[in-house]
């Protein structure tokens, strides 16, 4: 009984750690509008660094909608 909870828990942990694709590329959108921002106030090297966690984060949800398309095991 007790190892069963333990077993749940974890599971549940894992799951509740685990962004969707969506919610990655949100974030990305959001450095992507940050970026705009110092741009538009002339603050470049902001804009790059902003632009640059953008495009990193856009990636990685690209490979996350990857996974969660074709890798069944994702899920499990």
């Amino acid at each position: 009984m007790r190892a069963r909870l333990i077993f749940a828990l974890g599971a549940a942990a894992v799951v509740a750690g685990c962004a969707t694709s969506g919610e990655i590329e949100r974030g990305a959108y959001e450095h992507q509008r940050r970026a705009a921002y110092y741009e538009a106030r002339g603050d470049h090297y902001a804009a790059a660094r902003e632009q640059a966690a953008a495009d990193k984060q856009l990636a990685k949800a690209h490979r996350r909608a990857y996974d969660e398309a074709y890798n069944r095991a994702y899920w499990y």
